[in-house]
């Protein structure tokens, strides 16, 4: 029996409100009597037309059935407030907080027990102040502690919130908490949102008696706004390829404004323009157009709304029940071994580690071979580079992907770039005199050459016949000769085989295989095809073999788009968590050729651009940002 229900009705869309296909609307209603078994949906009219021009007075008919015995019902949790405060929030005590924050508060509303976590709904409430025109809250501003202080991992789902109406005055939350075995009681803690703050501010602009297309306007004038918030209208355009005459005002703030709405109300525009968020910008600009030409000037010009942070500190705590989680016929993900708000990489490290970027260790050294996009919205071109771990003797190798040393260092193997389809095979680039070769017997769809350390083999991937990695089929594993003889499957058959690392020995691979609800890792025999089962995890799951033979490090899917690097015994036990995702993607590992660090590609949500390398002690948990390399490793030698 559910507390209220929602109804979805559209033509040929997927999303809300209007678009080129058609388009969804969404109704809420009180929860139904349990006694009605039918009941009819009734439409007077469709939205945004005009009487007696569309159909109208539509009704569709339908019957409530009983639910499906194995039908998992999730239970929800009702959250009750405080009574000494306005809901279960603690009131703002930051000493940084903005006076607009006042008034402001946060509820945990209520919970609901899913199979591998909780759904936390929450509300940041505004109602009381009369200025805000909306309140955004962004995935980095929210942190989620337990009992111990200790950061939760968890991230915003958005979708939950689209169900949710909209009311002025509140920001709605929904958090999804990857796993039920969490300690209470949980605290959320904003410290930081976005704004759209209704102003009443203008700044007068004299465009002149004939302004034409094109022309420029320096104007250079500060605007105090209220609320101890300025901004500089820099300067003024007349756009020479709008339809319409108008200005386009660029603008900056050093007082974190965003954005910003521009108007002129003593003349007819064309269209009534918005504000919008946007982030990492210092300059921006809003535009206007008028009607019946520009007026004569001087122009009183209304600066109505910004975007803006607001500090503040809002909490809100929820103590969960004890976990009940539904009996499921699955293999527990690896990432369920070891406690992953331990993890050495977080958001406040990594951010010291680049504000107190550490040496590099005298005895760490060697040579990467390294692969990159040409650019961040070109998602098919690689280029592929040598260079010191210091990023010194850069040397470009071309186009490709995961290059691989030969043990002397004098060549790599790679697969070719994908440009007009997949690459036709392998190919070995010469490092001393820069010539590549493609290698015999190799075809399209092959891919992750890896060197033997004893120099005398070659393994690799070989894919599906399109030549496409992901499409479903067989993929086996290849060994030959650097020279491109003696071909041979070390796997066979329709099995998904992928190669992942040599042991040190160069007479074992270790590999995965993917059944149908897991990734099992394995080692196998190059001579004799004997095979040594190591562990079970997720379909997502990498790893690379130390270089003493005895550890692992293993990216694995800790939930939907994020990624956990954990290094562990051979076998998967003794797990220890180095990253968890939130909210760098820290991927892509290579051991240190001495075995005590791992050299990865973080991945930063919050800047346009490509991954950066970083180092991470594996036993100290020690940060080393690399800023001056990008890309990923596939290969180090000392």
């Amino acid at each position: 029996r559910f507390a209220e229900g929602e109804f979805h009705y559209g033509a040929e869309s997927s999303g809300f409100g209007a678009n080129g296909e058609g388009y969804q609307s969404d109704i809420r209603y009180p929860a139904l009597p349990t006694t009605a078994n039918e009941a009819t949906l009734v439409i007077p009219c469709l939205p945004s037309t005009l009487a007696g021009k569309a159909p109208e007075n539509w009704e569709i008919s339908f019957r409530l059935v009983p639910a499906p015995p194995e039908l998992t019902a999730f239970p929800v949790i009702e959250i009750p407030t405080s009574s000494a405060v306005p809901g279960n929030t603690i009131l703002p005590t930051n000493p940084n907080t903005d006076p607009l924050a006042a008034g402001i508060f946060l509820t945990l509303d209520r919970a609901v027990q899913m199979e591998d976590g909780y759904l936390l709904y929450a509300t940041l409430h505004w109602e009381s102040n009369k200025v805000l025109a909306s309140i955004d809250i962004g995935s980095s501003t929210i942190r989620l502690l337990d009992a111990n202080g200790r950061e939760v991992p968890q991230h915003l789902d958005y979708d939950a919130v689209l169900s949710l109406p909209y009311e002025h005055g509140k920001t709605f939350i929904a958090i999804k908490i990857e796993s039920l075995q969490v300690t209470g009681p949980l605290t959320l803690v904003i410290d930081s949102v976005q704004m759209q703050l209704s102003v009443d501010t203008n700044f007068v602009f004299d465009p002149g008696p004939h302004p034409q297309p094109g022309q420029v306007w320096e104007i250079n004038q500060e605007v105090d706004l209220g609320y101890g918030r300025a901004l500089r209208v820099l300067r003024a355009t007349y756009p020479k390829d709008s339809p319409d005459p108008g200005f386009s005002f660029d603008m900056e703030s050093d007082a974190g404004i965003v954005a910003a709405s521009l108007r002129d109300w003593d003349h007819p525009l064309v269209q009534d323009t918005g504000v919008y968020f946007y982030y990492f910008e210092k300059e921006f600009h809003d535009d206007f157009y008028y009607t019946e030409g520009i007026p004569a000037g001087p122009i009183t010009v209304t600066i109505v709304e910004i975007a803006a942070p607001l500090q503040g500190h809002w909490e809100a705590q929820w103590t969960p029940p004890a976990p009940e989680v539904p009996s499921m016929p699955t293999i527990p993900p690896l990432s369920q071994g070891p406690n992953t708000n331990n993890a050495c990489f977080t958001r406040e490290r990594w951010e010291q580690a680049l504000q107190q970027p550490a040496s590099l260790p005298a005895d760490l050294g060697g040579t990467l071979a390294l692969f990159d996009l040409t650019s961040v919205t070109d998602q098919h071109k690689y280029r592929m580079a040598v260079t010191g771990l210091d990023g010194k003797n850069w040397t470009a190798i071309g186009p490709g992907v995961a290059p691989s040393f030969s043990p002397d260092g004098k060549r790599v193997v790679h697969a070719g770039t994908v440009i007009d389809g997949p690459p036709d095979g392998l190919y070995i680039t010469d490092l001393i005199s820069g010539t590549t070769m493609r290698l015999p017997g190799t075809a399209r769809g092959d891919f992750n050459p890896l060197w033997s350390p004893d120099g005398q083999k070659i393994a690799f991937t070989r894919g599906t016949p399109s030549g496409l990695i992901g499409e479903p089929g067989p993929y086996n594993i290849v060994v030959m000769n650097p020279d491109g003889s003696d071909i041979r499957f070390i796997t066979e058959g329709n099995k998904i085989n992928y190669a992942m690392d040599w042991m040190p020995d160069g007479k074992h691979l270790l590999y995965t295989v993917d059944g149908a609800d897991n990734r099992s890792i394995q080692i196998i025999d190059i001579q004799t095809g004997k095979v040594a089962f190591l562990f079970e995890a997720s379909l997502d799951l990498s790893a690379e073999v130390s270089p003493d033979g005895k550890r692992l490090a293993i990216v694995e899917k800790l939930y939907p788009e994020v990624f956990g690097l954990f290094v562990s015994n051979l076998d998967g036990s003794n797990r220890k968590l180095l990253s968890n995702g939130d909210p760098y993607a820290v991927t892509v590992p290579v051991w240190s050729p001495d075995g005590n660090w791992i050299l990865a590609s973080l991945l930063d949500p919050f800047q346009e651009r490509g991954p950066v390398l970083t180092l991470i002690q594996v036993d100290t948990c020690q940060i080393i940002p690399l800023p001056n390399l990008g890309g990923y490793v596939s290969s180090w030698l000392p």
